[in-house]
């Protein structure tokens, strides 16, 4: 069971090339131990997915930041918009930190390498799904 690739598409941030990279990073790295026979390893993959969730953080405040901005220029974005991107990107970073803790613990859902490979592929489905989101919110 190989993760999906990586659709990850950003909003201009900054932060998109070492989150792209980060993304890669962890494919490959699930990959090696996956095909190697040399894991599980729970948790420095935890170690990798807290280092893409910081990254992410920096980036989400880059995308809330820039949808203040434009709201601000009187931009016709709708306050329950905002508020939907900021509570899309508040529970994926929380699904970030859980799995993480999940990881360093070894508790389910994680009970082998191919359950970490099944979160990871619907990290980068839900991941693809909130960047899709906020660029058809800030590019109405």
């Amino acid at each position: 069971m190989k993760p999906q690739s990586l659709p990850f598409t950003s909003n201009q941030s900054v932060d998109a090339t070492s989150i792209e990279q980060a993304l890669n990073d962890l494919s490959t790295f699930w990959n090696e131990v996956h095909e190697l026979g040399r894991g599980p390893k729970f948790e420095e993959f935890g170690i990798r997915i807290d280092e893409l969730r910081k990254k992410l953080a920096a980036h989400f405040v880059f995308t809330e930041r820039r949808l203040e901005a434009l709201r601000n220029l009187g931009e016709p974005i709708s306050t329950s918009e905002c508020d939907q991107l900021l509570k899309q990107h508040a529970e994926f970073l929380d699904r970030l930190a859980a799995d993480v803790e999940r990881l360093e613990a070894h508790e389910a859902p994680f009970m082998n390498w191919g359950d970490v490979g099944r979160e990871f592929d619907e990290i980068i489905r839900r991941l693809a799904q909130i960047e899709s989101n906020d660029e058809t919110v800030l590019e109405q």
